[in-house]
């Protein structure tokens, strides 16, 4: 399976919002960041639409890879947040 596209939604709390939604490099995992600087607590949901491929691919290798991506990603938001 591949992501087609996808999303996510800041549902409660009264924070900053989405601060990222992206598909990982190799489209195979979705992922979201919410910011909350407030004291009210929030929900972050995300989603994903998927589509069928040609192969197996390497799930453990993906997954090390997303989990890179989204710490960097997640790193710039804090950074921010910090400003």
């Amino acid at each position: 399976m591949k992501i087609v596209s996808g999303g996510g939604n800041a549902i409660t709390g009264a924070g900053n919002g989405m601060s990222a939604s992206d598909a990982n490099d190799a489209r195979t995992a979705w992922f979201v960041i919410g910011a909350n600087t407030s004291i009210i607590p929030g929900t972050v949901q995300a989603f994903a639409y998927c589509a069928p491929t040609g192969g197996a691919g390497s799930a453990s290798a993906d997954r090390r890879a997303t989990q890179r991506e989204v710490a960097a990603v997640e790193a710039k938001v804090r950074a921010a947040l910090r400003k």
